[in-house]
């Protein structure tokens, strides 16, 4: 007769028994969630995406002037809170051509308005500079090579980083983020949290694409050859890289 250990009745309760480990079951959204909190709480780059199509469905603006389209629809607390958060500092006067925001922000003219900008790589430099173009008023497209964001690698935030993040409303999207002492963030959750306010702020992303060669147009442009597959090809016009 085999007596049980304490250790294996321990496992035995935390799903592990006879050397077989049970995968923890993952919990599916309450029910009384509506779009935004949908569109928070994913915790896949594929699942924010498609959370956000969801949210957007209806909208007409583009850019950033959906930031505010969005703001006019939404009627969560939360969400409102964090697009307020949003729209505050996109009206920084930094992001006009003068001092008169006002006059500006009616006019919709913007010191990057009119201009493309592609961004190349969706890591967490790559997505904070498509947010602050996207604040300036660009049409901006970010493309990755990566379907998801996987690296679990974690990141000792500056101060100055931590400051920056909470204004773009960090705490939103992960209530934990920098709590207290907790200086640092996985890169994976960092990305995913600037994808969501590149989201916001009507930044286009596109997985999958693989940069292949900048080509110099006639016309002013850059256009970009990237490769989607194995044998597909396009060119990307764009003013900004």
């Amino acid at each position: 007769m085999v007596i049980p250990s304490q250790f294996d009745k321990i496992n035995a309760s935390n799903g592990i028994a006879a050397g077989r480990f049970q995968s923890p079951r993952v919990t599916p959204p309450p029910a009384n969630l509506d779009q935004f909190d949908l569109f928070v709480q994913s915790e896949t780059f594929s699942e924010a995406i498609e959370r956000y199509e969801e949210l957007s469905n209806g909208c007409r603006e583009s850019n950033i002037d959906i930031l505010y389209e969005l703001r006019k629809h939404t009627k969560n607390w939360k969400g409102v809170q964090l697009l307020d958060k949003l729209i505050k500092k996109s009206e920084n006067a930094v992001y006009f051509p003068s001092r008169r925001a006002a006059h500006a922000i009616k006019k919709g003219h913007r010191v990057a308005h009119k201009q493309k900008c592609l961004i190349i790589g969706a890591g967490p430099c790559g997505l904070r500079t498509a947010i602050e173009m996207a604040f300036m008023g660009a049409s901006v497209t970010v493309i990755d090579s990566r379907k998801e964001f996987s690296r679990n690698n974690v990141l000792h935030l500056w101060p100055f980083c931590i400051s920056d993040l909470k204004s773009l409303g960090a705490k939103s999207f992960y209530g934990k983020f920098c709590s207290g002492a907790i200086d640092h963030c996985s890169i994976r959750r960092l990305q995913l949290l600037l994808a969501k306010v590149c989201l916001l702020l009507g930044v286009s992303i596109h997985r999958e694409i693989f940069f292949e060669n900048v080509l110099p147009d006639h016309a002013g442009e850059w256009r970009v050859l990237t490769r989607s597959g194995s044998f597909s090809h396009s060119l990307l016009p764009s003013s900004l890289l």
